[in-house]
């Protein structure tokens, strides 16, 4: 049960900035956390033994809550975007924060008040909140026109990525017949040998938290995109041919023009 807001508290955000920009040798971290969206994490600051706690008011971007040690209402919660969402665990002085998203990630920061000590103790805790990466959120497409075949070899520019973004993601390519890592970054420059069989490659995002795969066929992707006699590779070299052609002709006819009008002269 949330006890009720007291007057007081109404100036808190303030007094917090002051205590903070006050505060000389009584701050330590940023700690940090990583979390899980969806998930809970919890803040656990320390407390010296010995010492009591009369009260730890903790912030975000403003003052989010305060806890009040050993009373019988000892959670108030401030900012109303944490309602429901706040909890402090039986005999212990931490806060734990659930249903993640990804706008909690941030600094918290927590301003302990003991007992016969002016100033406040702060401990900051750095969050950072991720996705629990799954197969569903990896994307592979051919960057676009990249894909062309040359004497029956395909060959293709693959990119890797998240639906939805995500921070701190890394990627990684295996060709699974050859169990090697063929790139350490989101695209890959591959090729393939037409009617030579399956030849998937697999890229894997990895986040703090967690990762995923997701492989795909160069045979299915290579000849199922195949249908034309004349590849992309031939229609461009056939383009250039053209236009070579047509440049070369042009300067013929202007060498014999020029050559012919001096004639004339």
């Amino acid at each position: 049960m949330l006890g009720p807001l007291q007057p007081s508290l109404l100036f808190l955000p303030l007094a917090f900035q002051a205590a903070a920009a006050g505060a000389s040798g009584g701050e330590s971290g940023p700690v940090r956390l990583n979390g899980i969206q969806g998930e809970s994490v919890t803040f656990s600051p320390a407390v010296p033994t010995g010492t009591l706690v009369t009260s730890i008011a903790w912030n975000a971007k403003s003052v989010i809550a305060i806890v009040a040690p050993g009373k019988q209402a000892p959670l108030t919660v401030i900012d109303q975007h944490y309602t429901e969402r706040l909890r402090v665990p039986d005999g212990s002085y931490s806060l734990e924060l659930t249903d993640l998203s990804q706008e909690d990630t941030g600094t918290y920061t927590a301003q302990i008040t003991i007992q016969g000590i002016t100033k406040p103790t702060l401990q900051r805790f750095d969050l950072h909140v991720y996705k629990r990466l799954t197969e569903s959120y990896i994307k592979i497409f051919p960057v676009q026109d990249s894909m062309c075949t040359v004497n029956g070899t395909c060959n293709v520019a693959l990119h890797c990525t998240l639906r939805g973004g995500g921070e701190d993601v890394t990627y990684t390519w295996n060709q699974i017949a050859e169990s090697t890592v063929v790139s350490s970054e989101g695209s890959i420059f591959i090729s393939h040998r037409l009617r030579s069989g399956v030849s998937p490659v697999t890229c894997t995002a990895r986040n703090p938290i967690s990762s995923s795969s997701k492989s795909i066929s160069l045979q299915e992707f290579c000849e199922g995109s195949a249908s034309s006699l004349v590849s992309y590779c031939q229609v461009k070299g056939i383009l250039l041919l053209v236009v070579l052609g047509a440049l070369v002709t042009a300067i013929v006819a202007v060498h014999v023009l020029t050559r012919d009008k001096e004639r004339l002269d």
